[in-house]
């Protein structure tokens, strides 16, 4: 006799106490039964609610049967969404190989700006060269500037421009 046969799921608990023997829930209750076939000395026979079981096997490390249907719903969403987004993936890399054929990249992957195209490979190797800075220009002395004055050549040359612009310039002088 195998455990099978002995261990059985009813709706009603027929032999007395007709209980539970965890929670003393009877057969008022919408809840199935366990029946082990076993029967106690001045108890009677052992019947189990599924509420019971169900706790009894969670602590045995089983899941009820609502927990595994919420997590293979909660699974079963995560892989259309990773199957989403693999497809989106996908697109923007052939979008990305588009843009990049046609010269809307530069060669490092960056966007082309306006005015940055590059033609050819030898206007790639040079774009990729890091860009001088422009030299700085250092302040003009002209022999007109007082060296007596402040010093600052911004107003030496801002004088001169001003005579410039009233026609009193030195410059128009001519031997």
């Amino acid at each position: 006799m195998g455990a099978s046969d002995r261990i059985q799921l009813i709706d009603y608990p027929y032999a007395l106490p007709s209980k539970c023997a965890i929670c003393g829930s009877g057969p008022e209750t919408e809840r199935k039964f366990v029946d082990f076939g076993l029967q106690l000395d001045y108890y009677g026979a052992v019947y189990f609610c599924s509420l019971c079981m169900c706790n009894v096997a969670e602590l045995l490390g089983y899941v009820t049967p609502a927990k595994y249907n919420a997590t293979a719903e909660e699974l079963f969403a995560q892989n259309n969404s990773v199957i989403i987004l693999e497809g989106e993936n996908e697109e923007f890399r052939r979008v990305f190989a588009t843009l990049h054929g046609l010269g809307a990249l530069l060669p490092d992957g960056t966007p082309n700006v306006v005015g940055s195209s590059v033609s050819n490979e030898d206007d790639a190797k040079s774009a990729s060269k890091p860009v001088q800075k422009p030299r700085r220009k250092e302040p003009r002395t002209d022999k007109y500037s007082s060296s007596e004055g402040s010093g600052n050549v911004s107003e030496s040359h801002s004088d001169s421009a001003n005579a410039a612009e009233s026609g009193d310039s030195d410059d128009d002088f001519s031997f």
